[in-house]
């Protein structure tokens, strides 16, 4: 089920993107055949120019365009300075690479490498329009990439945050029983390891979804949602860290044991249950011996995070079937 529904979700980004890009090249196609200039270059660039939100795809496109200018100005002055070799496209496109190197320019590498190979083949006569003719050729594909980036199929992260946010909490659920009751430090490293990159590639995608509302700003409630998400991730780091310190070494009393067991069962109990068994768990703090205290502290912060999320997750589907 967990691969059927990986592959819908790459179908879905792929049929996004290609939208986009079948989209960007008509128009680039058609504003290029209208003007009276070669497509080519502007096919390239806004190819080369989709991003994964629309505040990259804005920022980026001085960048870009200013890349299609350090491109083509190197192809004219090393056909100038040194004809049109083969052997020069090579020195040419390495000196630029070079260049951005040194210069920590690594974002303009691209764009200006295809520019500069993409132009010194075709230059005979007339190299200043040839010149003009590839910049606003650039800068058409530029335009067109970021009105796409922008209007077309804008790319909203939160479906897939929230299923990434139910997957990592079907996983916290066995995560006390593995620590509590001394399985093998591999197991544990392993489990600690995928758990971290889930949180890690839940940030990077969060920080992706922020920067898409900078320029379309969402609901209240989605922003509510994402904060709640957010927060929960990062109890989720703190746990997991905290849990990955205990050794595990000795067998712990069946009282601790028990407790760890709970989170996988939890779902399975109403409201009122969920709240009666966490109350008696608490009442039976007194009773842990005190090796084990930041084993139950653990245990319960796991419950509490747990009974947050379905509280919130009750309170949601309420919302919609309301609205």
């Amino acid at each position: 089920m967990k691969g059927r529904a990986l592959m819908q979700l790459f179908i879905q980004r792929l049929s996004n993107r290609t939208i986009k890009s079948l989209i960007s090249i008509a128009a680039c196609v058609v504003l290029c055949r209208a003007l009276h200039l070669p497509p080519g270059f502007a096919v390239i660039t806004t190819c080369l120019a989709l991003e994964a939100t629309s505040l990259d795809a804005v920022r980026n496109g001085a960048v870009r365009l200013g890349s299609a200018l350090v491109g083509v100005s190197f192809a004219l002055f090393f056909y100038y300075s040194l004809g049109a070799h083969p052997f020069w496209y090579l020195f040419a496109i390495s000196v630029l690479l070079l260049g951005t190197m040194q210069l920590q320019v690594n974002k303009r590498t691209l764009i200006a490498s295809i520019s500069l190979f993409a132009m010194m083949p075709t230059m005979f006569d007339q190299h200043i329009d040839d010149y003009s003719v590839r910049v606003m050729s650039s800068m058409i594909g530029i335009m067109i990439s970021t009105v796409v980036n922008i209007f077309v199929l804008p790319n909203n992260f939160m479906p897939e945050l929230k299923k990434r946010h139910d997957r990592l909490f079907q996983e916290l659920k066995a995560l006390p029983s593995l620590y509590v009751n001394g399985k093998h430090p591999y197991a544990r490293e392993k489990n600690r390891t995928r758990l971290l990159k889930s949180v890690q590639e839940f940030e990077r995608m969060a920080t992706l979804q922020r920067k898409q509302w900078q320029l379309r700003p969402p609901e209240k409630s989605e922003m509510r949602k994402l904060l709640y998400f957010s927060h929960q991730q990062r109890q989720v780091r703190t746990l997991v860290l905290d849990l990955s310190q205990r050794a595990g070494a000795k067998t712990a009393p069946y009282l601790i044991q028990f407790a760890a067991n709970v989170p996988k069962h939890l779902h399975k109990l109403s409201k009122d249950e969920r709240g009666q068994v966490i109350q008696w768990l608490l009442r039976k703090e007194s009773t842990i011996p005190p090796a084990y205290l930041n084993d139950y502290h653990l245990i319960m912060r796991t419950l509490f995070l747990l009974e947050r999320t379905a509280v919130f997750s009750k309170q949601s589907a309420e919302r919609r079937q309301a609205g």
